[in-house]
């Protein structure tokens, strides 16, 4: 059985060396990291070390990479009395300068099975991560995320969305008001700036139709509203429209959950699915909603987006063809 991974993806409007330097420099990391001190400029073979807000070591770890300022690798334990059963995991931070902005992947693997410190970590990163865009992008770093999660007062769903099992998650936090995001979900000329030119065509209650549009004014994606909670909770399935291979796959479920987290939102898309889909399928999603929604938190917080250029992978397409021959979500 494969052990726990964690991959974040984030797109930086920075530059490679100040993303190493803010992930390396501890007078920079407690501005960000919620008052800890991360000393990690060190050699391979030596020590890193993580200091709380109280002055208290709360790591040690030993670096395994580091070619700044690219890439860094580390094994991660933390000395924390609940998690000294648990052997060492390994963080792997890989930086690739884009034009104008980084591209930031963090890596978190190695864990045991049934691992306390992988559900721990899979809170924190996107946290951290946050805040650290948030911090190189305007000077303004999160502040510390108090999850108070808002239970909204809409419309209940119209079909059982129990048959769509979550494929693809992606947490961010962003410098905002629920409302706000929610705008930024639900108005075409916010979509416009930060998905890619898509404009979002949406009836706003449960059942309604649901449509996003290429720059061109072509059909992109169709479905229908499946919750409407403003500004908590939006979900619509998603029915690919702009390829007619993709056109004859079972629709996915996609939905926005909008938490107040602090002074900061918690903004959680899932994309779910009711059938059995192949990792090489969900390529497409795994790689542009990272893009998508940095880009959302960058418009947020700047009132710029990034200018990121995204085609579908290879491999997912190649897959496609293979579920269309054995079309596994028909059973009998």
């Amino acid at each position: 059985m494969s052990r726990p991974k964690f991959v974040y993806v984030t797109y930086i409007v920075s530059t490679a060396e100040q993303v190493w330097q803010a992930l390396t420099d501890p007078a920079i990391t407690e501005r960000y990291w919620y008052g800890f001190r991360v000393a990690a400029s060190g050699r391979a073979g030596e020590h890193m070390t993580a200091i709380d807000p109280d002055g208290k070591e709360v790591h040690r770890d030993v670096i395994l990479v580091s070619d700044p300022p690219r890439r860094l690798a580390y094994a991660w334990r933390p000395l924390y009395d609940e998690f000294k059963h648990e052997r060492a995991s390994r963080v792997t931070i890989d930086i690739m300068p884009l034009k104008d902005q980084v591209r930031l992947t963090v890596t978190h693997d190695d864990f045991d099975e049934g691992s306390v410190v992988f559900e721990k970590i899979t809170e924190g990163w996107p946290s951290v991560l946050s805040s650290l865009k948030s911090y190189l992008e305007t000077g303004r770093a999160l502040s510390t995320p108090v999850l108070e999660i808002g239970v909204g007062s809409g419309d209940a769903r119209v079909m059982d969305a129990a048959k769509f099992k979550p494929r693809t998650v992606y947490v961010t936090y962003i410098a905002a008001t629920p409302e706000k995001v929610w705008q930024a979900l639900t108005d075409p000329a916010f979509t416009a700036q930060y998905f890619f030119g898509r404009t979002i065509e949406i009836e706003p209650k449960v059942g309604g139709s649901f449509l996003m549009r290429m720059p061109d004014g072509r059909e992109d994606m169709k479905g229908e509203v499946i919750e409407w909670s403003p500004p908590r909770r939006l979900a619509t399935t998603w029915t690919i429209d702009w390829n007619a291979d993709m056109r004859q796959l079972p629709p996915c479920l996609v939905s926005y959950d909008i938490e107040q987290a602090g002074d900061s939102v918690k903004l959680t898309l899932t994309e779910s699915y009711s059938w059995d889909v192949p990792e090489a399928l969900l390529a497409g999603g795994r790689a542009g909603w990272p893009a998508i929604l940095s880009s959302l938190k960058s418009v947020l917080e700047t009132g710029k987006p990034l200018a990121i250029k995204m085609e579908p992978p290879k491999e997912m397409m190649a897959a496609l063809q293979q579920v269309l021959a054995s079309k596994p979500w028909v059973k009998g």
